[in-house]
Parts: structure tokens; C-alpha cells; sequence
């Protein structure tokens, strides 16, 4: 089965642009590796969208000695 939309649309004289920004949150696996002590990761950003800034909650995060 075959669906499909056609749609037209106009602007007016008094278009406007509009800018939104969303906030998500996504779980992402950290690992540390004890020789470089660093924590590493990957996330993955929508491809139509842009990635403005990231942030950890870090408070249940155990931290290796």
C-alpha cells in the first residue's frame, strides 16, 4: 500500500522565522580507561539538528582511584 500528502503553502506579507531550541536527554555508556585516566563515550545527534552543548551529571558517577 501506497500513501502520499501533496501540500502547498504560502507565505504572507507578515512572515516570520522562528528559532527553537530543544533539550534532550540521552543515556550514553562512559568508559574509563585507567592507563590515560580518561572517560570516553559516543552520542548521537539528529541529523537534522546541531549539538550546542553537552553536559555530564556526574552525581552517581564512581570515579576509579
Amino acid at each position: 500500500m501506497e500513501n502520499f500528502c501533496t501540500r502547498e503553502a504560502t507565505l504572507k506579507d507578515n512572515a516570520t522565522t522562528q528559532k527553537v531550541n530543544r533539550t534532550y536527554q540521552q543515556v550514553v555508556t562512559l568508559n574509563y580507561a585507567r592507563s590515560t585516566r580518561q572517560w570516553s563515550g559516543n552520542l548521537t545527534i539528529p541529523t537534522n539538528g546541531r549539538l550546542l552543548n553537552a553536559s555530564v551529571d556526574g552525581e552517581p558517577l564512581v570515579i576509579p582511584d
